[in-house]
């Protein structure tokens, strides 16, 4: 049995507050609502399921942004198909074709007292147990 598999996943890294020093940096986002960028990607898998769903989909965002040069699509919106050509085959296809517009990271630089503050506030209106005060 032969195995390929490829996987995409998107950049992220946690920082745990208490281990290293860190500042916060910020960037503005450059949005071109006059460039759509698009994606696709196809997967044959053996059993449909979230993962491989996830997958495909990622993988379809990574297209979207490495032919584009983007550095980030603004309002991903997903299509999906998911067939067996009605039981004639014995794997399973998931297509996921993404569309979104097009942007690039720009002014990146070490977060002031306003933008923290701020920042800490957008966390405070999206988590129900925040105490700190607007």
């Amino acid at each position: 049995n032969k195995i390929n598999t490829t996987m995409y996943e998107t950049r992220q890294q946690n920082i745990n507050k208490g281990s290293i020093p860190y500042n916060p940096v910020v960037v503005d986002l450059s949005v071109d609502i006059n460039k759509k960028v698009t994606g696709t990607s196809i997967r044959q898998v053996d059993r449909y399921n979230e993962f491989e769903l996830e997958n495909t989909k990622q993988a379809a965002l990574y297209n979207a942004i490495s032919n584009s040069g983007a550095d980030v699509v603004i309002d991903p919106i997903f299509k999906i198909n998911i067939t067996n050509n009605d039981g004639r085959d014995t794997k399973i296809t998931i297509q996921a074709d993404v569309t979104g517009f097009y942007a690039k990271y720009t002014n990146a630089h070490k977060a002031d007292a306003t933008e923290i503050k701020n920042l800490k506030l957008s966390n405070c209106k999206s988590q129900k147990n925040c105490n700190e005060k607007e």
